[in-house]
């Protein structure tokens, strides 16, 4: 969480108030990686394009 802090510049506790620690933020990502899959990976599309996307 450190190195998200840095690189955001914000501070480390910020964040971890913002998404209630590292397991809210974890959960969070994890949320957003599967809204983001659904974009590109469908039943229908090759293995090969989806992991190009």
């Amino acid at each position: 969480m450190q190195d998200i802090a840095d690189r955001a510049g914000l501070n480390k506790q910020l964040i971890a108030y913002h998404f209630g620690g590292e397991e809210g933020l974890w959960n969070e990502l994890s949320r957003l990686w599967v809204h983001q899959e659904e974009t590109f990976n469908q039943p229908d599309t090759p293995l090969e394009k989806v992991l190009v996307r």
